[in-house]
């Protein structure tokens, strides 16, 4: 079984944990592989130039594990590996940005958002809701609690335990 640690110094930021181009890796593919923060471990890619008829070749490129993370989304956690551009830029030279993350306020308007950033760009917009539909699921689960409740009950010389689940939804409202 793989021992998941935290890392051996104190992060000040979250950039300091690609510092030197390390990566962080998902908790399942850690435990799966038996790594832990600060293995060496190496990277297999290919490239357009890689690829020829019928065969494939891989390049390698080592680094080191700068974190773990845990989503508690197994797609995630076994598959997903974060890296700074600079190593992207390392292993892929003529690599260009094809995609910009941006972080609403939390009570923007997403579709009108979306509309306008269409509009004005004319470029593809999608919302992470509807490219990551089992993260969204996921995390709006989390908002809906569940307590089992054990209430005794004292009859006929003897306790009686009668359970309740009580169900609540926390929303946020303004």
């Amino acid at each position: 079984m793989a021992k998941i640690t935290a890392p051996a110094t104190t992060i000040e930021t979250f950039s300091q944990l690609f510092d030197n181009d390390q990566i962080l890796i998902g908790c399942q593919m850690a435990h799966d592989n038996e790594y832990a923060v600060g293995d060496e471990i190496e990277l297999l890619f290919s490239s357009n130039e890689s690829v020829r008829g019928h065969k494939l070749t891989f390049n390698s490129h080592t680094t080191i594990i700068g974190g773990i993370f845990k989503t508690g989304i197994d797609e995630f956690d076994s598959n997903v590996i974060y890296c700074p551009f600079s190593l992207l830029e390392t292993l892929f030279p003529d690599i260009e940005v094809e995609q910009v993350t941006i972080q609403l306020h939390p009570h923007a308007d997403e579709a009108q958002t979306i509309a306008k950033l269409k509009k004005r760009l004319g470029i593809d917009v999608y919302s992470w809701k509807d490219l990551y539909p089992s993260l969204f699921a996921a995390l709006a689960l989390e908002k809906i609690c569940y307590l089992l409740y054990s209430c005794p009950h004292y009859t006929g010389g003897k306790y009686e335990y009668h359970f309740f689940i009580v169900y609540a939804n926390y929303t946020k409202t303004t």
